[in-house]
C-alpha cells in the first residue's frame, strides 16, 4: 500500500509542468503595424494613359502657285504672322508689263465706245429727222429705212466696243489675280517654324515650300488606344496632358471611326490649350479621364482583406485592431476607393495586421 502511495506521488510531480497554469507564460507582445490616416481627396481620376508628341492643330506649309525667280524673304523663322501677311515676293515684273498692256487696251476700247457713242448719237439725229420729213410728204419711205439702217450699225458699233471693254476688263482682273500670286500670303495666324534658308534670286517653282506655318496656341496629342479603351472614349472626354513639370487640361476633340488592324488600335486625338508656351515635338504623358470622382476615400489595395463576398479593413483605435467591412469602388492610380465603411480620421492598418483579429493589441509604428 505504501508502494502505491509513493509511486502516485511520482506521478503527480513528474506531471507537475505541464500542469501548471496558464497565467506562468510570457504575455505576447502587441503586433507592430503601419496605419494611415484616412483623409478624403477631391479629385481621383480613373483612365490610363500613353506617350504622344505634341503637334499643332493648325499647320500649313506654304507652295507658291506660280513659278518665278525670288526676290524677297519678308519673314523669318520664328516670327509671329496674322492671316493674310505677306510672306514672300517673286519677281512679277512681266506681269505687271501684261498689266499695264491690258490697261492700255482699256483705255483704247473706252475712247472707241466715245467715238461709237457720237456716231450712234449723229445717226439717231438722222433718223428721228427723216421720220418727220416723211410725215410731211417731204422725203421717202427709203431714204427713212437707210437712216433707219445706219442707226442701228451705230448701236451695233456701240453694243461691240463696250463689250470690248467688259472683255479688256476680265482679262485685266485675271492678270491682276496673277499678279497676287508672286505674293505669298500667309493662309492661317501663328508662328513661322520653317523658312527653309530660301536666298533672293533663287529659281522657285510650284513645287518649292517656302514658308511652314503653326498656330501653337492650341496643341494637339495624338495617342493610341487599346480596343478595350477606344470603345469608352467619345469626343469632349476630359484628358490631362503632362509635357515635363508641366501639367494641361485638354478634350479629346477626335477619335478615329475604326480599328487600325495590325496594331489593333485606334487613334485618338486631344486637343488643349497652350497656356504654358510649350514647342511642337515635345514628348508627353497624356491622361484619358474615364471615370472622376469628388471627395474620394482610397486606401493601398494591401490594407483590404476579402473572402467570397465580404470585404474589410482593419484600423486601429485605442491600441487595439478592430474589424470593419467595407464596400469597396474603382481602382484607380493603384488605389481602391472605399465607398462605405470607414470615415475620414479613421487609421487604416496597411501593413503588420495580415494575421490580426478584431481587438488584438496594436502599436503603431511610422510609414
Amino acid at each position: 500500500m505504501n508502494r502505491l502511495k509513493v509511486a502516485y506521488a511520482a506521478v503527480i510531480i513528474a506531471m507537475w509542468p505541464f500542469c501548471a497554469p496558464a497565467l506562468a507564460q510570457d504575455p505576447v507582445p502587441p503586433a507592430r503595424v503601419e496605419v494611415i490616416e484616412i483623409v478624403t481627396e477631391p479629385q481621383v481620376y480613373k483612365g490610363f494613359s500613353e506617350n504622344s508628341t505634341l503637334e499643332a492643330i493648325d499647320q500649313v506649309t506654304i507652295y507658291p502657285r506660280v513659278s518665278g525667280r525670288l526676290m524677297k524673304m519678308l519673314v523669318k523663322q520664328g516670327d509671329p504672322v496674322k492671316s493674310g501677311q505677306p510672306l514672300a515676293e517673286l519677281d512679277h515684273r512681266e506681269m505687271d508689263a501684261q498689266i499695264a498692256q491690258a490697261q492700255a487696251q482699256i483705255a483704247v476700247a473706252q475712247a472707241q465706245v466715245a467715238q461709237a457713242m457720237a456716231e450712234l448719237e449723229n445717226a439717231q439725229r438722222e433718223r428721228d429727222r427723216y421720220k418727220r420729213l416723211v410725215t410731211e410728204g417731204f422725203s421717202t419711205q427709203q431714204q427713212l429705212d437707210s437712216k433707219e439702217t445706219i442707226y442701228r450699225t451705230a448701236k451695233a458699233a456701240v453694243d461691240l466696243n463696250r463689250a470690248q471693254v467688259r472683255q479688256y476688263q476680265a482679262n485685266l482682273k485675271r492678270l491682276q489675280v496673277d499678279l497676287s500670286e508672286y505674293t505669298l500670303k500667309a493662309s492661317i495666324p501663328g508662328t513661322v517654324v520653317n523658312d527653309y534658308n530660301r536666298t533672293p534670286g533663287e529659281m522657285i517653282t510650284t513645287q518649292t515650300a517656302l514658308v511652314q506655318i503653326a498656330d501653337t496656341t492650341r496643341l494637339k496629342a495624338v495617342i493610341q488606344a487599346t480596343e478595350a479603351h477606344a470603345k469608352l472614349i467619345e469626343n469632349g472626354m476630359a484628358a490631362i496632358v503632362t509635357v515635363g513639370n508641366t501639367r494641361l487640361n485638354g478634350q479629346v476633340y477626335r477619335v478615329r471611326p475604326f480599328v487600325d488592324v495590325s496594331t489593333r488600335t485606334t487613334q485618338v486625338e486631344v486637343a488643349v490649350d497652350n497656356s504654358a508656351d510649350l514647342k511642337p515635338g515635345m514628348f508627353a504623358r497624356v491622361f484619358i479621364v474615364e471615370k472622376e470622382l469628388k471627395d474620394a476615400i482610397m486606401v493601398p489595395p494591401e490594407s483590404i482583406r476579402t473572402l467570397e463576398d465580404s470585404s474589410w479593413v482593419m484600423i486601429s483605435r485605442e491600441g487595439k485592431a478592430h474589424k470593419v467591412e467595407v464596400l469597396t469602388g474603382i481602382t484607380a492610380d493603384g488605389r481602391v476607393e472605399i465607398i462605405q465603411g470607414i470615415s475620414p480620421g479613421d487609421k487604416v492598418i496597411v501593413s503588420g495586421g495580415r494575421n490580426l483579429e478584431d481587438q488584438d493589441p496594436i502599436t503603431e509604428i511610422a510609414r
